[in-house]
């Protein structure tokens, strides 16, 4: 049976998590890249959910929002 439900990819939701915390905080991608000591262009790759971001970039840019990163098991629980 073919899966129905689109797996997203880690960088739509890393993308989305960011883009939504730097509204809600009424802050522009200027101010996020100032705060996180990035580029601008660095930040909106990130939020356009393009590119690869080293690891190290998107730990400075979650801290700057007061955003946690953490990894979970992708796998749904009814399947383990």
């Amino acid at each position: 049976m073919a899966n129905t439900v689109r797996q997203r990819k880690a960088s739509e939701v890393l993308a989305e998590k960011f883009r939504d915390a730097r509204t809600r905080q009424q802050l522009t991608q200027v101010d996020v890249a100032y705060r996180a000591r990035v580029t601008p262009a660095q930040v909106s790759v990130i939020e356009n959910g393009s590119g690869d971001p080293r690891l190290s970039t998107v730990e400075r840019i979650a801290a700057a929002l007061g955003l946690a990163l953490c990894v979970t098991d992708s796998e749904p629980a009814a399947a383990r």
